[in-house]
Protein backbone atom coordinates (compact mmCIF):
# COMPACT_ATOMS: atom_id res chain seq x y z
CA UNK A 1 0.00 0.00 0.00
CA UNK A 2 1.25 3.95 -0.89
CA UNK A 3 1.08 6.32 1.58
CA UNK A 4 1.05 9.71 0.27
CA UNK A 5 1.90 12.87 2.76
CA UNK A 6 -0.64 15.19 1.63
CA UNK A 7 -4.15 16.74 2.79
CA UNK A 8 -7.48 15.80 1.20
CA UNK A 9 -8.59 18.09 -1.58
CA UNK A 10 -4.83 19.76 -1.97
CA UNK A 11 -3.94 17.91 -5.05
CA UNK A 12 -5.81 17.17 -8.40
CA UNK A 13 -3.96 14.79 -10.36
CA UNK A 14 -1.08 12.28 -9.68
CA UNK A 15 1.04 9.88 -11.27
CA UNK A 16 3.90 7.72 -9.99
CA UNK A 17 7.08 7.26 -12.20
CA UNK A 18 10.33 5.20 -11.35
CA UNK A 19 13.15 7.79 -12.43
CA UNK A 20 16.43 6.19 -12.65
CA UNK A 21 16.48 3.77 -10.23
CA UNK A 22 14.50 5.86 -8.06
CA UNK A 23 10.70 6.26 -7.35
CA UNK A 24 8.30 9.47 -7.75
CA UNK A 25 5.40 10.38 -7.09
CA UNK A 26 4.09 13.26 -9.37
CA UNK A 27 1.73 15.67 -8.03
CA UNK A 28 -0.64 18.96 -9.19
CA UNK A 29 -1.34 20.75 -6.12
CA UNK A 30 -4.26 23.25 -6.08
CA UNK A 31 -3.72 26.84 -4.63
CA UNK A 32 -6.71 28.52 -5.08
CA UNK A 33 -5.90 32.10 -2.89
CA UNK A 34 -3.19 32.32 -5.48
CA UNK A 35 -4.69 30.55 -8.38
CA UNK A 36 -1.76 28.63 -9.13
CA UNK A 37 -1.12 24.72 -9.94
CA UNK A 38 1.93 23.79 -8.57
CA UNK A 39 3.85 20.35 -10.04
CA UNK A 40 6.11 18.97 -7.59
CA UNK A 41 7.87 15.39 -6.85
CA UNK A 42 8.12 13.58 -4.12
CA UNK A 43 10.48 10.96 -3.77
CA UNK A 44 8.91 6.93 -2.72
CA UNK A 45 10.75 4.72 -0.83
CA UNK A 46 11.28 1.67 -2.42
CA UNK A 47 11.11 -0.35 0.90
CA UNK A 48 8.46 1.15 2.75
CA UNK A 49 6.37 3.08 -0.16
CA UNK A 50 5.69 6.32 1.76
CA UNK A 51 6.60 8.97 0.02
CA UNK A 52 8.99 11.60 1.44
CA UNK A 53 7.10 14.65 2.94
CA UNK A 54 10.09 17.18 1.15
CA UNK A 55 9.30 17.98 -1.84
CA UNK A 56 11.17 18.90 -5.07
CA UNK A 57 9.07 22.07 -6.90
CA UNK A 58 9.27 21.23 -10.83
CA UNK A 59 6.80 24.65 -11.62
CA UNK A 60 4.15 26.61 -10.58
CA UNK A 61 1.20 27.28 -13.48
CA UNK A 62 -0.80 30.36 -13.22
CA UNK A 63 -4.60 29.24 -14.17
CA UNK A 64 -7.47 31.54 -14.35
CA UNK A 65 -11.32 32.03 -14.18
CA UNK A 66 -13.28 28.97 -13.69
CA UNK A 67 -10.76 26.49 -14.96
CA UNK A 68 -9.25 27.07 -11.64
CA UNK A 69 -11.32 24.48 -10.37
CA UNK A 70 -11.37 22.47 -13.14
CA UNK A 71 -8.45 19.65 -13.92
CA UNK A 72 -5.89 19.66 -16.05
CA UNK A 73 -3.96 16.78 -18.00
CA UNK A 74 -0.66 15.55 -16.43
CA UNK A 75 1.65 13.76 -18.92
CA UNK A 76 4.98 11.86 -18.60
CA UNK A 77 7.59 10.51 -20.60
CA UNK A 78 11.11 9.19 -20.68
CA UNK A 79 13.77 9.62 -23.45
CA UNK A 80 14.13 5.63 -25.03
CA UNK A 81 17.98 6.18 -23.07
CA UNK A 82 16.17 7.30 -19.86
CA UNK A 83 18.53 9.87 -19.26
CA UNK A 84 15.98 12.55 -19.50
CA UNK A 85 12.10 12.73 -18.33
CA UNK A 86 9.34 15.22 -19.77
CA UNK A 87 6.87 16.35 -17.42
CA UNK A 88 4.13 18.28 -18.85
CA UNK A 89 0.50 19.75 -17.54
CA UNK A 90 -2.26 20.64 -19.48
CA UNK A 91 -4.05 23.87 -18.45
CA UNK A 92 -7.71 23.15 -17.48
CA UNK A 93 -10.10 23.48 -19.97
CA UNK A 94 -10.92 27.41 -20.42
CA UNK A 95 -12.97 27.95 -23.66
CA UNK A 96 -11.88 31.18 -23.91
CA UNK A 97 -8.48 30.89 -24.11
CA UNK A 98 -6.01 28.46 -26.42
CA UNK A 99 -4.66 25.32 -25.37
CA UNK A 100 -1.90 25.66 -22.76
CA UNK A 101 0.73 23.25 -21.61
CA UNK A 102 3.40 23.65 -19.37
CA UNK A 103 6.43 21.35 -20.43
CA UNK A 104 9.41 20.66 -18.13
CA UNK A 105 12.39 18.24 -19.32
CA UNK A 106 14.45 16.96 -16.74
CA UNK A 107 17.20 14.41 -16.06
CA UNK A 108 18.07 11.34 -13.97
CA UNK A 109 19.00 13.38 -10.93
CA UNK A 110 15.56 16.04 -11.77
CA UNK A 111 17.78 18.52 -12.37
CA UNK A 112 16.12 20.82 -14.99
CA UNK A 113 17.31 20.95 -18.45
CA UNK A 114 14.78 23.65 -19.95
CA UNK A 115 10.78 24.29 -19.27
CA UNK A 116 8.91 26.63 -21.51
CA UNK A 117 4.75 27.27 -21.14
CA UNK A 118 2.95 26.51 -24.58
CA UNK A 119 0.39 28.02 -26.15
CA UNK A 120 -1.13 26.11 -29.05
CA UNK A 121 -2.43 28.34 -31.90
CA UNK A 122 -6.40 26.47 -31.75
CA UNK A 123 -8.72 27.00 -29.22
CA UNK A 124 -8.92 24.51 -26.09
CA UNK A 125 -12.07 23.64 -27.17
CA UNK A 126 -10.85 22.33 -30.92
CA UNK A 127 -7.47 20.92 -29.43
CA UNK A 128 -6.51 17.64 -27.26
CA UNK A 129 -2.96 16.44 -27.04
CA UNK A 130 -3.22 12.83 -28.44
CA UNK A 131 0.47 11.61 -27.93
CA UNK A 132 3.84 13.24 -26.79
CA UNK A 133 7.44 11.60 -27.14
CA UNK A 134 10.74 12.44 -25.63
CA UNK A 135 14.09 11.84 -27.91
CA UNK A 136 17.47 11.38 -26.25
CA UNK A 137 18.39 15.07 -27.35
CA UNK A 138 15.57 16.39 -24.93
CA UNK A 139 13.28 17.42 -27.66
CA UNK A 140 9.54 17.07 -27.28
CA UNK A 141 7.30 15.97 -29.89
CA UNK A 142 3.67 16.14 -29.37
CA UNK A 143 0.31 15.51 -31.78
CA UNK A 144 -2.35 16.96 -31.63
CA UNK A 145 -6.39 16.55 -32.64
CA UNK A 146 -7.88 19.87 -33.99
CA UNK A 147 -11.29 20.07 -34.75
CA UNK A 148 -12.52 21.97 -37.91
CA UNK A 149 -15.71 22.03 -36.27
CA UNK A 150 -17.55 21.38 -33.20
CA UNK A 151 -19.20 18.06 -33.47
CA UNK A 152 -16.22 15.44 -34.04
CA UNK A 153 -18.32 13.69 -37.10
CA UNK A 154 -20.18 15.02 -40.13
CA UNK A 155 -22.54 12.96 -42.48
CA UNK A 156 -20.22 9.96 -41.25
CA UNK A 157 -16.77 11.61 -41.47
CA UNK A 158 -14.71 12.73 -39.07
CA UNK A 159 -13.90 16.65 -39.46
CA UNK A 160 -10.70 16.93 -37.75
CA UNK A 161 -6.72 16.87 -38.60
CA UNK A 162 -3.77 15.35 -36.98
CA UNK A 163 -0.89 18.12 -36.31
CA UNK A 164 2.73 17.52 -34.92
CA UNK A 165 4.04 19.95 -32.70
CA UNK A 166 7.94 19.96 -31.93
CA UNK A 167 10.16 21.54 -29.31
CA UNK A 168 13.62 21.09 -29.70
CA UNK A 169 17.09 23.13 -28.89
CA UNK A 170 15.45 23.75 -25.27
CA UNK A 171 12.06 24.25 -26.58
CA UNK A 172 12.59 26.44 -29.70
CA UNK A 173 8.84 25.91 -31.58
CA UNK A 174 9.24 24.14 -34.79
Amino acid sequence: ELEIHSKPGEWETWKIKAIDKSLFLIKVLKDPEKNTREIVLHNIDKQTLKSSPEKITIDEVPCSGKSCDERGGLWFRNSPDQSQYVIAYSLPYDKKQNERMSIHVIDENTNRVWNKMVTFPYPDSRCRINSMLLDEAGNVYMSALIWKEKKARKKGKPVYQTHLFAYRNNGTVY
